[in-house]
């Protein structure tokens, strides 16, 4: 059974539905109206947050405050980006603490998890796997998600298409996992 780990969709008022943008000036832009007339951000369940955007050479682009970069703007990067301001406003992860398209080796191949969170021991204790927000999630990608997991040896995994949020617990014993209603704030996993 897939439960949300949010437990339930946020306000009105929490839903996204002005996004806020600093673009030379602040912009303004409700529901799916975007600065690019090309790629129309849709409105995601997640908070509403303050991005940096612009256009470079004719390509849409978003600051990553994470990586201190500007970053091609794609509809998985829309996600991972709301994903890294949600973890770190809302759960408390550090930034310092946050890897972004770290590389992994899965079976011999070299693949990369959107986002790891690391404790101040510099231990992975979270996986998290974005997709675009017209990706359904399925087995497939649940079962991508996990091999990742199982690689790293993370107790925590989160996978999301900025609308549906999926948090597990692995038990590596068993090699299973248990669906949480919610993904537990950052000092929890610290400790």
């Amino acid at each position: 059974m897939w439960i949300p780990f949010l437990g339930q969709r946020y306000e009105k008022e929490m839903l996204g539905l002005e996004l806020y943008f600093h673009f030379i000036n602040e912009l303004h832009c409700q529901n799916n109206v975007s600065i690019f007339e090309d790629m129309p951000l849709p409105k995601l369940n997640f908070p509403s947050f303050h991005f940096k955007l612009r256009e470079n050479e004719s390509r849409q682009e978003i600051f990553d405050e994470v990586r201190r970069k500007w970053v091609i703007l794609t509809p998985e990067e829309w996600v991972r980006q709301h994903t890294l301001k949600w973890l770190i406003e809302e759960k408390g992860y550090p930034a310092s603490l946050l890897a972004i398209e770290k590389a992994i080796q899965v079976n011999g191949l070299t693949k990369r998890c959107d986002i790891v969170a690391f404790n101040t021991k510099a231990e992975a204790i979270l996986v998290v796997e974005c997709k675009s927000n017209d990706v359904n999630i399925s087995q497939a990608v649940f079962d991508q998600a996990a091999r990742y997991n199982m690689t790293l040896n993370v107790d925590l995994f989160l996978l999301t298409n900025g609308i549906n949020h999926f948090c597990c617990k692995a038990d590596h014993t068993a090699q299973s996992y248990v669906f949480l209603k919610e993904l537990p704030n950052y000092h929890f996993q610290n400790e």
